[in-house]
Parts: structure tokens; C-alpha cells; sequence
């Protein structure tokens, strides 16, 4: 990721009249979690409502750019342990560096994107449906996870630019994995669908 940074950085002094800022904000198409019932444990996954979160984007010759996005996702999932309920919430931050490159100039242009993505988890917990208990979960096995994504979707440049795109995530390291009964980890691949406005 540094290196992807490293070329924003040099980017950005030769281009600085096509720096452009902006929000992304989407829904998941994929659930987190990809869970199952034991006889112990029973668990379930909650799908995050939104994506949300800013944009950065050089534009580049050739109808190229280099965009960076901070996205955060609410994270969530329970377990039934006899009858104890388990509620696990968490945030999660992705940070994709994506090439863009668009098919032609215009008001409507077309275009695909693909580069690295990491992530990093924070503020994780878990509650017990017994009052006073607060406890770290089990499942969280990795604070951060490196990836790849690519996608594709449509510009539209009226007065500010808006983009619409489905955009897929393949990770590398599970966040979540409940190693003591299988039945919880972290879905790798992952389908979101976003809508931007720059500026």
C-alpha cells in the first residue's frame, strides 16, 4: 500500500487541477459472515446496511486515475448458546487503491477500476444477554486483511461528477473465524454496490 500511496503523492504536484474529492457510499450485495448452526452454537449473521465514506482521485493521462477510499462498514452477528444470546458488533475500514480507466471522454463514460484493498477492524465486542458481562469474542482472529478488488461502472459529469459501480473484493485473511466449531468466518469475497459524487 505504500507504494500505491507513494504514487499519489508524486501524482498530485503534476496534476493538481484534476485532485478531486468526494463521498462514496453504497450497500452490501454479500453477507459478511458466512455462518451455520452446531449443536452448541447457532449462529447468524446481520447485513450491514451501508457503505459510507471519502474519496480521493488523480487524474491522470490517457484517461487514467488513481482513486483512494476510506469506506466504513457496521459489522455484526449472534449466537445461541443454549439459552444464552451472543451479540458481536464491530467496525471495519477498507481502504482500496484503485486504477481507473475510462473507455472514452463525455458526459457518460464508462469505466473499470481494479487495485489493492486493505482493511483494518476496530472496536470489537461482544455482549452476553447476561447483564454485566462484557467480554472480547473468540472469533476475531485478525485485526487487518490485505486484498484485491476490481469493478466497473458508469460516470456521469454534469455539473459534479457522479458514479455509479458494483465493485467486488476478494480478501486474503479471514477477520473472523471461529476455529473452536467451524460454524463462523469471514466471507473472502465480497459485492457491494456504490454511487460517488466528486467535486
Amino acid at each position: 500500500m505504500k507504494h500505491f500511496l507513494g504514487v499519489l503523492l508524486l501524482a498530485a504536484p503534476l496534476a493538481a487541477q484534476h485532485i478531486s474529492l468526494g463521498v462514496k457510499g453504497g450497500v452490501p450485495v454479500t453477507e459478511a459472515f458466512k455462518t451455520s448452526g452446531g449443536p452448541l452454537f447457532n449462529y447468524r449473521s446481520f447485513r450491514n446496511p451501508y457503505t459510507v465514506g471519502p474519496s480521493l482521485e488523480v487524474r491522470l493521462p490517457l484517461r487514467l486515475s488513481i482513486s483512494l477510499d476510506v469506506l466504513y462498514k457496521r459489522l455484526s452477528y449472534a449466537a445461541n448458546a443454549g439459552p444464552t444470546e451472543l451479540n458481536v458488533k464491530a467496525n471495519q475500514f477498507e481502504f482500496p487503491v484503485m486504477v481507473k480507466y475510462r473507455f472514452k471522454e463525455g458526459l457518460w463514460t464508462p469505466y473499470v477500476a481494479a487495485g489493492p484493498s486493505f482493511n483494518k477492524i476496530t472496536g470489537v465486542a461482544r455482549t452476553i444477554s447476561n447483564p454485566g458481562q462484557f467480554l472480547s469474542p473468540d472469533e476475531f482472529q485478525n485485526s487487518s486483511s490485505g486484498g484485491f478488488a476490481f469493478g466497473g461502472g458508469m460516470e456521469f459529469k454534469p455539473v459534479v461528477r457522479i458514479t455509479t459501480e458494483v465493485r467486488f473484493t476478494r480478501r486474503g485473511t479471514k477477520n473472523f473465524f471461529s476455529a473452536a466449531s467451524g460454524l463462523l468466518e469471514s466471507n473472502l469475497n465480497q459485492a457491494e454496490f456504490l454511487v460517488g459524487v466528486h467535486f
